[in-house]
């Protein structure tokens, strides 16, 4: 079957600009070593355990995002590898 040239283009700026799937960000293997090193700066990894299962990954961002703000060494895309880690977490899971 061949595809129509403007459908082929919207196919491909749809991958393109489409943003990158959880899974995709969560394979970064970097992410559980964020995880320990960042949040251990000032919390321990029980209070990181505690909203393990709860939170979504938008609850992650969004309160990785506070931790930007109050100076975490965390950029946004460390912020997003961490927030889908995170978020793919069962209560009771090691980090």
């Amino acid at each position: 079957m061949r595809m129509a040239p403007a459908a082929v283009c919207m196919a491909l700026a749809a991958t393109i600009l489409s943003p990158l799937p959880a899974s995709l960000v969560q394979a970064q293997p970097e992410a559980p070593a964020l995880v320990r090193e960042r949040c251990t700066a000032c919390h321990t990894l029980t209070r990181v355990r505690e909203r393990i299962g709860k939170n979504s990954e938008k609850d992650w961002a969004d309160y990785i995002g506070r931790m930007q703000k109050r100076g975490a060494r965390v950029d946004d895309a460390q912020k997003a590898a961490m927030a889908a880690y995170l978020s793919t977490l069962a209560a009771g899971d090691a980090l």
